[in-house]
């Protein structure tokens, strides 16, 4: 069986809790599975893009990224092919798999976090064990090793940033231009008060007459 419409008890575990999560959840509103829109095969249900969007976007957060247009229409092409085909098993599979996209987006926001981190938990084993011998699994793992290595990532540059500038340091180098630039000023003032030339020490005071 395709790992992308995956049945096993661990998946169906993960489905039964997050039904039972909606079931307690007085704010939560169950939709339609399928829902409106524009028909992409025939069958029973017939495929409509929403649910192929609403299982791509599912994936997406199992893998820890969104995905691009190119990997969406990916899905969708797998997707296609198992309502043309008519492979029954596979259909009820994705089915499946829009049904916890259904309870997930019927539950308030505190609820679905923590309802999806548990799919995540079941789902990912399954397409790490799949991964083995599919090749679509093995591009949703190494999806979600490079979403992992990102956030990775991301978490040692924030550990490693530098601190502050020391007020020694290059950042304090205009402060003592200045400071420079004020000295020169006030010397040129002083040749120009004593009439020294320029760059030239003044000429020294006279000195005091002796007393009789």
């Amino acid at each position: 069986m395709h790992p992308l419409s995956l049945r096993s008890p661990a998946f169906l575990l993960a489905l039964m809790l997050a039904l039972l999560s909606v079931l307690f959840s007085t704010a939560a509103v169950a939709q339609p599975s399928g829902g409106r829109g524009q028909i992409i095969a025939p069958g029973s249900p017939p495929l409509t893009q929403p649910m192929v969007d609403r299982v791509t976007t599912l994936l997406g957060d199992t893998v820890g990224q969104p995905l691009n247009a190119q990997q969406r229409d990916r899905l969708r092409t797998i997707y296609v092919g198992y309502w043309r085909a008519r492979n029954q098993e596979e259909m009820q599979g994705m089915l499946d798999l829009l049904d916890v996209a259904t309870v997930l987006d019927a539950l308030p926001p505190a609820q679905r976090a923590a309802a999806m981190q548990d799919f995540r938990n079941d789902f990912l084993p399954l397409l790490q064990e799949a991964a083995q011998t599919d090749a679509d699994a093995r591009w949703l793992v190494a999806l979600h090793e490079q979403s992992q290595r990102g956030a990775r990532g991301r978490t040692a540059g924030a550990a490693s940033a530098p601190a502050n500038v020391s007020s020694s340091g290059p950042a304090n180098a205009p402060a003592i231009g200045q400071a420079n630039a004020s000295s020169g000023a006030q010397a040129g003032g002083h040749r120009a008060v004593t009439g020294a030339p320029p760059l030239l020490p003044a000429p020294p005071a006279a000195a005091a007459a002796p007393s009789a």
